[in-house]
């Protein structure tokens, strides 16, 4: 007849080789997700209409542009703000 020290042995046994099986079993299924997840995105990346290196340079002068034109904008604005609130606290 087993006793309860024994019995309880073996059931912290038994629920160790449970989780061990639980913790690959998880991870074998972390790592199939992750291999979907990049065969998706290697789908998608060919899905994906590439700029050429004409239109690359085409809109990077228009940013530049046209965040030189923003930039001069907010500095006269705030040089006339600042001149008039500058004349209503005199």
């Amino acid at each position: 007849m087993l006793n309860a020290t024994c019995l309880s042995t073996f059931n912290s046994i038994w629920i160790a080789e449970d989780a061990r099986y639980i913790d690959v079993y998880n991870r074998v299924v972390m790592i199939t997700k992750i291999k979907k997840f990049f065969t998706e995105v290697v789908v998608e990346l060919k899905k994906v209409s590439w700029s050429t290196r004409r239109e690359l340079i085409e809109s990077t002068k228009v940013v530049l542009i046209s965040t030189a034109f923003l930039g001069i904008f907010i500095a006269v604005v705030d040089v006339v703000i600042s001149k008039f609130i500058g004349v209503i606290i005199n």
